[in-house]
This record gives structure tokens, C-alpha cells and sequence, in this order.
């Protein structure tokens, strides 16, 4: 039922979804986001929605520097064959709340990397953990955070990925406001 839901609003170009996948490893996907869909389930649910005719992308996010950038090009290989039409990425961000936790699972998980993936983490925040700057938060900035651009960039090509799903309709959105339109009511 949910499904013919979906593929009514995906007729009329109201729906696109994105799924996230981090990585491909099942196991280091098991270590970073514990009860949550295996890799190869969120491959499988991109081919059955896209399958079904539903606009699907892939979000590689977030991306870890000396960590997952290295599996852009397979990560993106295998959504393609899955049946995502786009990709994007989103860059490590290390909020307040987000940075101890992250720090502590580093070194409890993978502490044999842990100094690498910091110091590539940095490369890519200007030298800091996490940088907040609009327009740098969701990619970062530097000669790393370029390098994984351009990388994402050229293997969106390779596996035929846009880098975002075609617009919206938004002609059909009637706004609530008016006292012939029933709706939303208003807040104030």
C-alpha cells in the first residue's frame, strides 16, 4: 500500500528518495551504525524502489576521510548497478555534540587507524575537527576535500550517476492560509 503511494507520487514528480549508505564493509557498517539496515539490505531496497519506478539517489554520507573515501568508487559502482540514478556525499562533520562520541569510538574501534582518519579529518576542516563555515560544513575545504570531490565527481560519471534528482513539482502545492482552503492550520 505504501508502494502504490510512493509510485503515485513519483508519477506526478512529487517524491524522490535518497538512501544513505556509509560504506560497503558489512562490518565496519555494523561498528559505525549499529542497528541499522546492513549495507547490502539499503542496496537492495534502492533496487526494488528504483525498480518499481520510484526516483532513487544514494547519499555517501557521511564520508571519512582515511576511512570510507576510499570506497567512492565501488560505493558508487554498486548503487548505479542497484538502480540509483544520482549520488552525492556529505563531509564528516564533528558538531559538539558529535565529536566525543566519534573520538571515543575511534580509538575504542579502529585505534590503529584513529590518528590517521584524525589527521585526514583536519586536512579537510582547515586544520580543525570540525569547521561550521555555510558553504564548507557539508564538504569541507583544502586540497583533501577537493581531491574527494573531484574523485566523487568523476566515478558519478563513470557509474552514469547525476549528482541530484531532478526537481520537484511544486506547481501542484497548495498552501494553507486562505479560508476556502482546508489545511494546516495556522501557528499564530
Amino acid at each position: 500500500r505504501d508502494l502504490d503511494l510512493l509510485l503515485q507520487l513519483a508519477e506526478l514528480g512529487l517524491v524522490h528518495v535518497y538512501l544513505s549508505i556509509t560504506t560497503l564493509d558489512a562490518r565496519l557498517a555494523r561498528e559505525m551504525e549499529p542497528r541499522t539496515s546492513t549495507p547490502v539490505a539499503r542496496l537492495r531496497a534502492v533496487r526494488e524502489l528504483s525498480g518499481a519506478g520510484i526516483p532513487t539517489g544514494v547519499m555517501m554520507a557521511p564520508i571519512v576521510p582515511g576511512l570510507t573515501d576510499s570506497e567512492i568508487p565501488s560505493l558508487l559502482d554498486a548503487a548505479s548497478k542497484a538502480g540509483a540514478k544520482c549520488a552525492n556525499y556529505i563531509m564528516l562533520r564533528l558538531s559538539q555534540e558529535v565529536e566525543p562520541v566519534f573520538l571515543e569510538w575511534l580509538q575504542r574501534v579502529l585505534s590503529t587507524q584513529a590518528e590517521r582518519v584524525l589527521e585526514r579529518v583536519r586536512q579537510v576542516r582547515d586544520g580543525k575537527l570540525n569547521d561550521s563555515t555555510w558553504g564548507q560544513r557539508m564538504s569541507g575545504v583544502g586540497v583533501m576535500a577537493t581531491q574527494i570531490k573531484d574523485t566523487f565527481r568523476v566515478f558519478c560519471n563513470r557509474a552514469n550517476l547525476q549528482r541530484k534528482l531532478p526537481r520537484h513539482r511544486c506547481d501542484l502545492f497548495n498552501p494553507p492560509g486562505n479560508d476556502e482552503t482546508p489545511g494546516q492550520l495556522k501557528l499564530f
